[in-house]
Formats: C-alpha cells, sequence, structure tokens
C-alpha cells in the first residue's frame, strides 16, 4: 500500500508501471451544421449527405460512429407550408433538428443556444 506521507499529486501513470495503451482508438466528433429551410437548404443538405459528401468521406476515414451530425433547420415564420416538408425529410434521414420559426427582422428573434 502507498505511504500516506505521499501527496496524491506525486503520483501518476508513470510511476505506476508502463501505461497501457487504450483498448481500441476512439474519436467522435459532433457536427451541428446550420441550414435554411427553402429549396437551396435542402439541396445542400442533399450534397452533404450524398456519397461524395464531406461527411461520408470523413465517416468512411474514421470509420462507424466516428462522426455523427444534424441539420439545425431554422425556418422564417412566412415558411410555414415547408414545415411538413421538412418533417418528411426528418423522417427519411432522421438527421435534423427543426427549430421554432420567427420573424427574423425582429432583435430578439433568432436561434439561441436553448434551440441547439
Amino acid at each position: 500500500l502507498l505511504d500516506k506521507t505521499v501527496p496524491p499529486w506525486h503520483i501518476g501513470h508513470d510511476t505506476c508501471g508502463p501505461p497501457t495503451a487504450p483498448p481500441v482508438p476512439f474519436a467522435q466528433v459532433m457536427v451541428v451544421i446550420l441550414s435554411s429551410a427553402d429549396q437551396q437548404g435542402k439541396s445542400f443538405r442533399s450534397v452533404l449527405r450524398g456519397s461524395r459528401g464531406w461527411m461520408n468521406r470523413f465517416l468512411q476515414l474514421g470509420g462507424v460512429g466516428s462522426l455523427r451530425w444534424t441539420f439545425a433547420v431554422y425556418p422564417r415564420s412566412d415558411q410555414g407550408t415547408l414545415h411538413v416538408d421538412l418533417e418528411e425529410e426528418n423522417d427519411l434521414h432522421k438527421d435534423m433538428l427543426i427549430l421554432p420559426a420567427s420573424d427574423r427582422t425582429s432583435r430578439t428573434a433568432g436561434p439561441t443556444t436553448d434551440h441547439l
């Protein structure tokens, strides 16, 4: 057992033998991509999800489970009709966070960290 007169900050991994290697290399990245709710935003999301998009290339390099992403979509209040399309897209891909619609012209309106 350790003598109680040795302060705990003097004990480290180098004093207890060689360090052990982690059982498996591990890295995980979470990416939140802000996206618009219009047709242009939908096409950008489609490109990013595609097999040639940077997210899938990163996934191939890092392995399954190394990258998680979500699209934070912030519709304007006048884009209420797009909400059904957004829900259908989310049901298909399961990678969207649809933020509440509001008027972007207001100084107090807009996405905050509470939305995420």
